[in-house]
């Protein structure tokens, strides 16, 4: 993205009807285009909410607005900048655009306006890291992980990573600046335990990620079995509607179906697949193609079958390590079921909350330790810091060294200071925002 000097606008809220819409406008020319928007009515003072008719440059009104005026560098994205609250028509807001655009303004770029706000200071890459888990995360745990991180939550836990890492290198800079003589001789068990304290929690926080990754994306799930084993019954009473067909001719299920669903606050994918068997019609074996394309995309697999039969020795082949839950379906008519299988009726409802819990595993959400860790690339920092701290660990056991440990100290200040983005990334931060919405 080429970053340029000039006066960016655009809609923040999302497409589509509402009563309201947000306008952003940032950038060195805004307070001329403001003016001219208010007419001959007094500008809004800074940081205070007023209502002003805004006027098209032929002279006719656009609309009656609550405008905010930012003045810089107190403001997002450290540059004068205003909101305006104006109805939600799309044709309205479209209108407002243009006009500002006629003005000398320009549309602003994906990101634009976080991007400002990173390159003026206002923003660490950390922080824009957590609004992008917040504008993009797919489940609540994943949400709450960017508000914390956003807002500071975890900052007492960084900090004081930060600090020991400090204290070890001003450790090991004493005894090269003085001599034995000056400070005594160097306890090195005392530096080790504090070095395995920091290895601890940095090890900690990697376990805490791993842990969590199923909790911070979303879950693709596929329901899977035999023909008219009873899959797309199931997946219309997940969703609680009739999404998928559910007849009694076998092959019915084509090809996959998708939707997401919410259980217990999660946001999930949930698949229903064409039933797997030796079938002559091509069509049908092309939807059972399709389903394994499907399967490989999934992360929990869930076996139906009205019959209480086992997955096949050949479809375990291709499932792999994924997780299975086994389903003994139609429950209401048959109630034997067989050891390792859940009994769900569709038509029923019954076993169907066992059988969710299953799916989204055992731990509550509300269980779910927080991380501060949580990207790729502060978990790339984390184990090159505890390769770094490896090294220095057989170094000190040897007593010597002590140039090379103070030089890895040093690289793991810094990887320290990379992990919570005081850094800025430029290729990192672009990549980041083209993921966000135009007004953001």
């Amino acid at each position: 993205m080429e970053i340029k000097n000039d006066t960016i606008c655009a809609i923040s809220t999302g497409a589509g009807r509402a009563a309201l819409a947000l306008i952003r406008i940032s950038g060195p020319d805004l307070a001329p285009v403001l003016k001219d928007l208010c007419q001959d009515q007094p500008t809004p003072s800074n940081r205070m909410a007023s209502l002003r008719k805004i006027f098209a440059r032929d002279g006719s009104i656009l609309d009656e607005a609550v405008i905010v005026y930012f003045q810089g560098p107190n403001s997002f994205t450290g540059e004068d900048l205003v909101e305006l609250s104006v109805h939600g028509n799309p044709i309205l807001c479209d209108r407002i655009l243009r006009d500002l655009v006629s003005r000398g303004t320009r549309l602003a770029k994906p990101g634009e306006f976080t991007l400002r706000a990173a390159l003026s200071g206002k923003m660490s890459l950390h922080e824009v890291e957590a609004l992008d888990l917040v504008l993009n995360a797919q489940t609540e745990i994943a949400v709450r992980t960017g508000i914390e991180a956003k807002l500071g939550g975890f900052e007492s836990q960084t900090k004081e990573i930060r600090e020991k890492t400090l204290d070890l290198a001003a450790e090991i800079e004493a005894q090269l600046d003085f001599s034995e003589a000056d400070i005594g001789e160097w306890k090195s068990a005392s530096f080790e335990t504090q070095l395995s304290q920091l290895k601890f929690s940095l090890e900690s926080w990697l376990n805490l990620f791993e842990r969590n990754q199923n909790y911070l994306k979303q879950l693709c799930v596929a329901l899977v079995g035999r023909p008219n084993a009873g899959k797309s019954s199931l997946f219309n009473r997940i969703l609680g509607q009739d999404r998928a067909i559910v007849h009694e001719t076998p092959g019915t299920t084509r090809d996959y179906l998708e939707v997401e669903a919410k259980i217990g606050g999660r946001l999930i994918l949930l698949l229903d697949t064409a039933g797997f068997r030796n079938s002559e019609d091509p069509l049908e074996r092309i939807g059972i193609e399709r389903s394994f394309e499907a399967i490989q995309r999934a992360d929990v697999l869930v076996w139906v079958s009205d019959d209480g039969a086992a997955p096949p020795p050949d479809f375990l082949v291709r499932i792999q390590e994924k997780r299975l839950v086994l389903v003994k379906s139609k429950t209401d008519i048959s109630t034997i079921i067989p050891p390792r299988f859940l009994g769900v009726s569709s038509l029923k409802g019954n076993g169907m909350e066992a059988l969710l819990t299953a799916i989204m595993g055992a731990r509550d959400s509300d269980e779910v330790l927080l991380s501060p860790i949580f990207t790729q690339r502060q978990v790339s920092n984390l184990k090159d810091a505890l390769g770094l701290i490896s090294q220095i660990e057989s170094w000190v056991k040897s007593g010597t060294y002590l140039e090379l440990i103070a030089e890895h100290l040093r690289r793991l200040e810094a990887l320290m200071e990379d992990l919570v983005g005081r850094k800025t990334h430029r290729e990192l931060l672009l990549s980041i925002l083209s993921r966000f919405c135009i007004g953001k």
